[in-house]
């Protein structure tokens, strides 16, 4: 029979990530990822073949759908494994409202047929949500599923401040690519680097009492190729929202004055870098010929909504329901093109219902983060690593909204791993605090037990 210290050290090991962990040494990182349970590597699995793709860089293996596998795998190790039912949520609540607000939309779109002809792209990505937010329910494995994200973004990083220096760090239209599939555009790759560098950031910050100053150096390299891959993407979303990023992180720092001379100290650094046809696309924002074309399109986007204002014009309906409406008043050899922002996007599609539970899933986000936060405090030193990552996915949710303002991506995976995360993160941080917390009360009993007054008392009450 298992001694019960020999359970409780088990139990704090599968609930609090330990030191040796944190090191981010590679020993103990590969011993605890060999423990995880078929379920937890089948999402490690997920985010490798979707972030790296390696299916489509070497098409010899390309010959089975890697992340579908991956996916059917985490779906059936839950319930081989029996996986217990997970609390509530309000972002769970807010994926509800979604899904059934979509589905409502596509059944009433102006073309349904297009509409659940790519109903399965949103599908799966519920099902992501659920797989991640489901069995990353421990903080040693939101540790390593975010080192792994971290990997595999580094990837696409390094590769495009590589693709940057060949061309002399100069400027070209298309700017660099990050993997194949969701980040092959520069500017859908520019968001991602909003998406990184705030989760990346704050996990160094977190883990820096516990990794050697080489270790925390090594940590910072993917923040900052993040922030090169930005400038080298050629996306104003992707800068803007890294300036957005870069004052939010300021306005909730304890050190007004140093983050003011870091902050002035980066932004500098980038405009000196800045390739000089970059700083003419800005002087000329708002005026050449790709903004007052987004512009046009946010503007109809809006009638197309006041024209349908329940449900809109069906999810994916977009490119049916433009050409139409619109299309006469296109230049000659000009095609329909996507609406190049996700808010538009969704009250186009979703109708203001849409709209608003779209609106609702980002405001439950920060909220359940904040929850987070509050919770990570009652771990003591040990609410370091969730609390900061709280703020990591709030950054990045805002890095998202900020750069995905001038690009159509409310369904490629930015909003909903992020939302994945939050949850997971959330969860696991209130099952430690509960095992801590009685961890705690059961020392403070055997200590009160222990002690000659409580002994005492406790002799005169028996006679």
């Amino acid at each position: 029979m298992t001694a019960p210290a020999t359970i409780a050290r088990r139990d704090a090991d599968n609930l609090l990530p330990s030191a040796q962990l944190l090191s981010i040494r590679l020993k103990p990182l590969w011993r605890a990822t060999t423990k995880q349970p078929l379920s937890v590597l089948s999402v490690f699995a997920y985010l490798f073949f979707e972030y790296v793709r390696p299916q489509t860089i070497y098409p010899a293996i390309n010959f089975l759908p890697w992340a579908q596998i991956a996916l059917l795998t985490a779906a059936g190790s839950m319930f081989v494994q029996a996986t217990s039912v997970r609390k509530w949520t309000l972002v769970d609540t807010g994926m509800v409202i979604f899904s059934l607000i979509l589905f409502a939309s596509s059944a009433f779109a102006t073309n349904s047929a297009v509409s659940f002809h790519f109903i399965d792209m949103f599908l799966s990505w519920v099902l992501v949500y659920a797989f991640v937010s489901t069995n990353i329910n421990s903080l040693p494995r939101v540790v390593l599923m975010l080192l792994g994200w971290f990997l595999w973004n580094l990837k696409m990083t390094i590769h495009a401040f590589k693709s940057w220096a060949e061309i002399g760090f100069g400027f070209r239209n298309w700017g660099v690519t990050g993997a194949p599939g969701w980040f092959q555009n520069s500017g859908e790759f520019g968001i991602q680097t909003t998406v990184i560098l705030p989760i990346s950031l704050y996990f160094a910050l977190a883990v820096r009492p516990y990794v050697s100053r080489t270790t925390f150096l090594a940590l910072l390299v993917l923040p900052t190729t993040a922030l090169t891959g930005a400038i080298a993407s050629s996306s104003r979303g992707a800068l803007l929202g890294m300036a957005v990023l870069g004052t939010w992180m300021l306005a909730r720092s304890r050190y007004k004055v140093r983050g003011l001379v870091g902050l002035g100290v980066v932004l500098a650094l980038v405009w000196v870098v800045l390739p000089p046809e970059q700083k003419q696309r800005f002087s000329t924002a708002g005026e050449d010929d790709t903004s007052t074309t987004r512009l046009t399109y946010w503007t109809n986007g809006i009638k197309l909504a006041n024209e349908h204002p329940v449900l809109g014009i069906g999810y994916k309906n977009w490119m049916v329901v433009y050409t139409d409406r619109f299309g006469g008043m296109l230049e000659a050899g000009r095609r329909v093109e996507l609406p190049h922002n996700i808010f538009i996007e969704a009250l186009a599609e979703l109708g203001y219902l849409g709209l608003g539970a779209l609106l609702f899933l980002i405001v439950a986000n920060f909220r359940l983060n904040a929850m987070t936060r509050r919770t990570a405090r009652r771990l003591g030193e040990n609410g370091r690593l969730p609390g900061h990552l709280a703020w990591g996915f709030d950054g990045a949710l805002i890095g998202f909204m900020v750069s995905g303002s001038f690009v159509t991506v409310l369904y490629y995976p930015y909003l909903w791993i992020n939302l994945a995360m939050s949850v997971a993160l959330h969860r696991s941080t209130a099952r430690a605090a509960r095992f801590y917390e009685g961890r705690v009360q059961q020392a403070e009993a055997v200590r009160q037990s222990a002690s000659p007054v409580s002994a005492g008392t406790t002799a005169g009450v028996a006679v």
